[in-house]
């Protein structure tokens, strides 16, 4: 009882259309636009004529504030309130607001609706109020306006540009040494298959750059002729099991014959 006459005396806070536009008479449902979905997951709602009521709970005890026809008006002045009840009056299509109430709540109205670029009427503003206006309009930004993300480079363009160093350091090599590379490579597309086409290619270069690097300390990659020839003929290839061969029936081998055994009575 005491905090419901708390609440009839406090004075209500509102925010009202500042020209409300002169439009025939619709349906209730036509008239009441949908809530944003930030005012849904937040509060409950409650419809009572052309008035919707918005509380913190579903017992409808704490009631946040009240939207119907050009106002929306509440007994509080926090600013999570307030940008509910901008929220729902820029879901209404209001281009322009009056703010009445106490003093706190109009000041914080206006820089939140001047941080929404909607003009805001019934404040005397202040430096501080517009220091604080931009600040927020600043922070808004970001999450308004989509980040212009680079194009993608398409994928040939991707797998080339490592392709100029590779031949580079290939082309340094001994004869012998880029023998040896392309059994590296050969071994690399044999037996990793699992990987994709860029894996591969960042090994080989891998593979590129350390040969370089080992000749240019060591000098010269030398190989017997028997090594080379080996490297040549033999791609360094997984090993694979040799798959059965059928046995036509013709040359299919027979099972032993077993002895015939018979029982014979004893005389």
């Amino acid at each position: 009882m005491l905090q419901r006459a708390r609440e009839a005396l406090t004075p209500s806070n509102v925010i009202e259309q500042a020209a409300p536009v002169v439009a025939p008479r619709r349906a209730e449902s036509e008239v009441r636009p949908s809530d944003p979905e930030a005012v849904r997951r937040r509060y409950y709602t409650q419809d009572k004529g052309t008035e919707r009521r918005y509380f913190d709970d579903y017992q409808g005890k704490n009631l946040a504030f009240r939207a119907g026809g050009d106002r929306v008006s509440s007994k509080r002045e926090d600013l999570n309130t307030i940008r509910a009840m901008l929220d729902v009056a820029e879901a209404h299509g209001w281009r322009e607001v009056a703010l009445k109430g106490t003093a706190a709540f109009r000041r914080e109205a206006w820089i939140e609706a001047t941080a929404r670029d909607l003009p805001a009427q019934g404040h005397r503003v202040s430096d501080l109020d517009q220091q604080e206006a931009d600040r927020r309009r600043t922070l808004r930004q970001p999450a308004q306006q989509p980040v212009q993300l680079a194009p993608a480079p398409p994928a040939a363009a991707a797998a080339a540009a490592p392709s100029q160093p590779r031949r580079t350091a290939e082309a340094g090599l001994s004869a012998d040494g880029q023998l040896v590379l392309r059994a590296i490579e050969a071994k690399i597309d044999a037996s990793m298959r699992k990987l994709t086409n860029e894996a591969k290619t960042e090994l080989k270069a891998f593979a590129v750059a350390e040969l370089a690097r080992k000749e240019g300390r060591d000098g010269p990659v030398s190989l017997t002729p028997r090594q080379r020839g080996a490297t040549t003929a033999v791609r360094l290839v997984e090993p694979r099991q040799p798959a059965p061969v059928p046995v036509s029936p013709a040359t299919a081998q027979p099972p032993p014959e077993q002895p015939e055994q018979r029982l014979a009575r004893r005389r």
